[in-house]
């Protein structure tokens, strides 16, 4: 291994000292294990580490993410540099795919399309939610072979080729993204997509069983399975948007939300979103930038991805059944990711039931749904096997609060009574407009095309 030059804390550029961990979350930790085998790494001594610990803590953490910790140091101060001006163009852009990439996936997507006019989805009449789901029988067990006799059809996936589904509008409204095979082109010393699939599978899993999820924890709407949630939320009778209480899992979620594979995950299902449905993403980018400058307490769980919020089934064999996630934006997509070891042509399938489709669903693979008007769920995995997961969304009720000027309706209504008119008005057409977001084929094949004779 190359021996990386030595690095003194002093020498970092002024900008890191205001940035938390995450504006540097793309620097490749080494592992410890591998550290030791190799000399030529430098490793910070026991009195360093005590500075550091002792010392800034932003400073602290920014450093271990840039891997000093890990006993890999970066390069150089210039290195540092243009990582940072990546990071926080990504911080107030969003993520902007390069368009070669666009071009790529889009050509490489193997279409679909369903006898579905999305507009027809249970959404709400406000248009910022969707209405509240009824119960749905899952055939026999609810494995695939059930749902096959019932008359679904299944859909064989490999978890790489993207597969957009367009409905009789020709919108995107659902894409089966699939995941970075990087194989044969990571940087050096980067750990592989499947290896970091790996990580994050292993580290829902111990926060699991770290957690001790009580019986009345194990049991909720959408299975018998322990459940975290991490971020921005509001809906359910909260009266402003606020940041997701756990109680005494609080901390565990944090530290797991904290690890670089993790967010790598969080990151690479706000890009596949940003690809697939620009225009949503952009929605969601602007109208959070607004909420996050109004009240600066609300902290996203990730600084790399677009998404308030993140959910994690700690399993350790998640079988999520039927449900909707109604308080969701209902023309926005979820991202949703399974992590695990377990055959996904036998089990762990995600079902839409709206359309009758049993999908294969391999661990690692992004799929975007609007959870909110597609009702959806899974088939168990076999015995001896793990699958827990991981999923991104946003509650339509924060875009609410931003359109009434930072208030609740009733609020906006007693302080401004012409701008709640514009907005009770704005009802009757918001379901529509938000699905006019979605993108079509034809709009990205022509961006793909651009980059062609580009």
């Amino acid at each position: 291994m190359t021996c990386l030059p030595s690095f003194d804390i002093e020498s970092l550029p002024p900008e890191l000292d205001i940035l938390d961990s995450d504006e540097l979350s793309e620097l490749p930790p080494t592992y410890a294990a591998e550290a030791e085998t190799h000399d030529s790494l430098p490793s910070p001594s026991d009195s360093r580490r005590s500075a550091l610990t002792s010392g800034n803590s932003t400073k602290k953490r920014t450093l271990e993410d840039a891997g000093f910790m890990f006993g890999r140091l970066p390069p150089s101060r210039d290195h540092i540099r243009r990582r940072l001006d990546r990071e926080l163009k990504v911080i107030k852009n969003g993520h902007q795919p390069r368009r070669s990439v666009v071009g790529e996936v889009v050509r490489s997507a193997c279409e679909r399309s369903v006898n579905l006019d999305a507009e027809t989805l249970p959404a709400s009449s406000c248009g910022y939610q969707a209405r509240i789901p009824s119960e749905i029988d899952v055939p026999g067990d609810g494995k695939l072979a059930d749902y096959l006799a019932a008359g679904y059809r299944h859909e064989k996936w490999d978890g790489i080729t993207p597969t957009p589904y367009q409905d009789a509008q020709n919108r995107v409204f659902m894409v089966l993204a699939g995941k970075l095979d990087d194989r044969d082109s990571r940087p050096p010393g980067l750990p592989s997509f499947d290896e970091s699939c790996a990580e994050v599978a292993t580290a829902i899993l111990d926060a699991g069983e770290k957690a001790q999820f009580s019986p009345e924890e194990l049991s909720h709407r959408r299975g018998n399975h322990g459940l975290g949630l991490h971020g921005i939320f509001h809906g359910n009778g909260t009266k402003k948007p606020c940041n997701l209480k756990m109680g005494r899992h609080a901390e565990l979620l944090k530290e797991l939300c904290g690890d670089w594979h993790v967010k790598r995950m969080a990151s690479f299902a706000s890009s596949c979103f940003k690809l697939w449905a620009p225009r949503v993403f952009q929605e969601y980018h602007d109208k959070l930038s607004e909420l996050q400058e109004h009240d600066v307490t609300l902290k996203m769980p990730f600084v790399k991805s677009v998404y308030p919020c993140v959910g994690f089934n700690f399993g350790p064999r998640v079988c999520t059944v039927p449900h909707r996630d109604h308080y969701n934006v209902p023309y926005g997509w979820c991202s949703i990711q399974s992590f695990g070891e377990f055959d996904h042509r036998e089990g762990g399938h995600l079902v839409i039931h709206d359309l009758k489709l049993v999908i294969d669903f391999p661990a690692g693979s992004v799929i975007l749904i609007p959870s909110a008007t597609l009702t959806h769920s899974n088939t168990p995995v076999q015995e001896g096997e793990t699958r827990v997961s991981m999923t991104q969304f946003c509650s339509g009720g924060l875009f609410r609060y931003v359109d009434n000027r930072f208030q609740t309706q009733d609020g906006l209504r007693e302080t401004d009574k012409e701008a709640w008119k514009e907005i009770m008005t704005k009802k009757a057409t918001r379901w529509r407009e938000g699905l006019e977001l979605l993108s079509t084929m034809e709009e990205l094949q022509t961006e793909a095309n651009v980059v062609i004779s580009g």
